[in-house]
This record gives C-alpha cells, sequence and structure tokens, in this order.
C-alpha cells in the first residue's frame, strides 16, 4: 500500500500530468492485488479453520475480485 500512495502523491504533487495516469493505475492496482492475495494467504494458514472460513466471508464476501493488472 505504501508503493501505491506513494505513487499517488507523486502524481499529485507533478500536477497530475494525464501521461502518468497510466503508471499510477498501475502501481495503484498492482499493489492492491498484493494486499488481497496476503490476506488470502494468510487466511489460508490460519490455524482455527472455522474462523478462517468466517474471516474469509466477512473479508471477501465475492470471493477473489481483483485480478492483477495487465501490461
Amino acid at each position: 500500500l505504501y508503493l501505491g500512495s506513494a505513487a499517488v502523491k507523486r502524481y499529485t504533487d507533478e500536477g497530475a500530468p494525464a501521461r502518468d495516469l497510466p503508471y499510477v493505475r498501475w502501481c495503484c492496482l498492482h499493489a492492491l492485488h498484493e494486499v488481497e492475495m496476503a490476506l488470502l494467504r494468510v487466511l489460508d494458514n490460519y490455524p482455527n479453520r472455522p474462523v478462517a472460513f468466517l474471516l474469509r466471508l466477512v473479508l471477501f464476501p465475492w470471493g477473489q475480485r481483483l485480478r492483477p493488472p495487465s501490461d
């Protein structure tokens, strides 16, 4: 998340040039996808399976939503 927020900050600090928008979008999508994957890995390895199942329902009610950004 830090890299995604740093990309947005730099983009806004430089006056939001249109040519940089695809790069900022890619950085944010990549960062969010990595966060989602990390949370899913934590839930996959959670020792208490019933609690892991309930947490997965609360955190991801529609399943895995984010796909990695395309090149």
